[in-house]
């Protein structure tokens, strides 16, 4: 991707207000060669500062001309550190982070451009490198106050009507002072450097103001009408004031030129405030995240064994999420003294909204099994309640599957959901490729079918979401069915939790140091026979 198309997608994502974290991966991708690549500029102006200084330091220069130097050169270093610390993680910051880094870009150029104007001030030999230092200057501080604006707004609430009124005014200031600029190298007009190399202010140097002039009332207005956290309003007002008393100091008296290093203490105190919020709102977030893994923990079964006094089975279950909190969910209930419910399903999603519709369907289809009826009358029952004012678009797979605990018969249903494997007492895990319906909540009125399995004693059904055959290792490389397979029919008569603690195991060996990308849910079921009289 070239630079101005990566200018562009930039532009296109700060126009259209998107969020960077919601961007997607082109956008992420942008970012962040855009971001490495302002870092570059930034360590080459401030290497390049250092060996001005080694080339110029015998010549005499005013103090306050070599203050102006020393200040500015320190700045470019801090610069850089700045920089640095933002570009560890620009991709969380709000929606106009890459503003922050093109102010922190452009403000870094003009603190270089002054650096070497100065240095370069008075020497005959360099008068052209001073009048092309200086042009190009006035051009960066036009692109300052424009990011500057944009970045204030963003902070203040500018009402974007107004932001955008004053976006067209600067723009158009900035045609002129660069028409201006052409001209003066002919003419001049904002400014001259003499055949000694001197650099003089001309009759339209307050052309150059006008840009700060444009936007000073409106920053007023926000500043005085915004309603936000009064600390962020104190840093607020120091983010625009403090470079405005720079350019009047600038302005006031020449060979003071401050106002550059002024933009970057602004830009020091909007990062300080944007990463204290932050750490707060992760705070709360994270809280807020801990409290729904908890809930969420406490409406699935987790005791095990789940029915000590009862023979005729045995089962064990467990879930490892992506997240805080994940949209898979398993659970197991008694509907009467002789069926036994098992159920198993992934939400399309992650993350909280995954969650909520997890519950929802979890609490419907045990509310609904508790009033009778085979998994298939259940689950169309269930589906027509969760197709309605599904606006979300998401979708459960399921697999449900009810035990007669007298004779072993498993009346089973797949909404969508992975293939079940089962173990006969005879034999290895296979998996059994069932009939699959729709997932629910995609199309109401649809109807499910049931199928059947004999189990004997000694027999098995597992059952898994597709975190298991989907796990990734650091090569991409999916941990698949036939791997899944191979490592259940190594298993020689094995306990529900047996099994689970091998699937496991092999998934972490597989996966290895890479991350996990899906919620991870298993539940196996072995029928142990029918109870005897004694236990009865």
């Amino acid at each position: 991707m070239s630079v101005f198309s990566q200018i562009s997608t930039i532009k296109k994502m700060y126009d259209e207000g998107t969020d960077i974290a919601s961007a997607g991966e082109e956008g992420k991708t942008t970012l962040s060669r855009w971001v490495q690549g302002g870092f570059w500029l930034i360590s080459f102006l401030a290497i390049a500062s250092m060996v001005m200084l080694r080339m110029f330091s015998g010549g005499d220069m005013p103090p306050s001309w070599a203050s102006s130097v020393g200040i500015e050169s320190f700045s470019i270093t801090v610069s850089a550190i700045i920089y640095y610390c933002y570009m560890q993680d620009p991709v969380s910051a709000e929606a106009n982070t890459a503003l922050f880094a093109e102010l922190l870009m452009a403000d870094t150029l003009a603190l270089f451009l002054d650096v070497v104007s100065w240095l370069v001030q008075g020497q005959a030999n360099f008068a052209a490198v001073n009048a092309i230092t200086n042009t190009l200057l006035y051009l960066d501080n036009c692109f300052i106050v424009i990011l500057f604006w944009r970045y204030a707004a963003f902070i203040l609430q500018i009402p974007k009507e107004t932001e955008h009124k004053v976006n067209r005014i600067l723009s158009g200031l900035s045609i002129l002072i660069e028409v201006v600029l052409v001209v003066n190298f002919f003419k001049p007009l904002l400014f001259s450097v003499d055949a000694q190399g001197v650099y003089r202010r001309e009759a339209l140097f307050p052309l150059a103001l006008a840009p700060v002039l444009v936007v000073l009332p409106p920053l007023t207005r926000g500043f005085m009408g915004y309603n936000g956290p009064e600390k962020v309003k104190q840093v607020a007002g120091l983010f625009f004031l403090l470079p405005l008393i720079g350019v009047a100091l600038t302005c006031a008296q020449f060979g003071i030129s401050i106002q550059y290093s002024a933009v970057l203490l602004s830009i020091l105190l909007a990062l300080g405030v944007i990463v204290a919020y932050r750490g707060k709102s992760i705070t709360a977030t994270r809280t807020e995240l801990g409290m729904a893994a908890r809930i969420q923990e406490s409406m699935l079964p987790s005791t095990f064994p789940a029915f000590p006094d009862r023979t005729e089975f045995d089962l064990c279950a467990s879930m490892d999420p992506a997240r805080e909190v994940g949209g898979d969910f398993y659970d197991f209930f008694l509907i009467d003294d002789d069926h036994l419910a098992l159920l198993i399903a992934d939400v399309s999603d992650k993350g909280v909204p995954a969650a909520l519709m997890m519950m929802s369907a979890k609490i419907l289809i045990h509310y609904r099994s508790c009033q009778g009826g085979t998994p298939a009358q259940i689950l169309t029952d269930v589906n027509n309640e969760l197709c309605v004012k599904n606006d979300s678009g998401m979708f459960v797979t399921v697999w449900m599957g009810i035990l007669d605990t007298r004779d072993g018969t498993l009346t089973c249903v797949n909404a969508g959901h992975e293939n079940p494997a089962v173990k006969r007492s005879d034999g290895a895990f296979r998996l059994f490729h069932d009939k699959h319906g729709l997932p629910l909540g995609v199309m109401g009125g649809m109807r499910y079918q049931d199928y059947t399995l004999q189990f004997n004693p000694g027999d098995s059904v597992f059952v898994y979401t597709d975190g298991v055959p989907e796990a990734n290792n650091p090569s991409e490389e999916l941990y698949g069915f036939q791997r899944l397979e191979r490592t259940l029919a190594q298993l020689d008569d094995p306990s529900p939790q047996d099994v689970l603690k091998a699937v496991q195991a092999d998934v972490d060996e597989f996966v290895g140091d890479a991350d996990q990308f899906d919620d991870l849910t298993m539940l196996c079921m072995k029928y142990q026979g029918k109870r005897s009289e004694a236990t009865e």
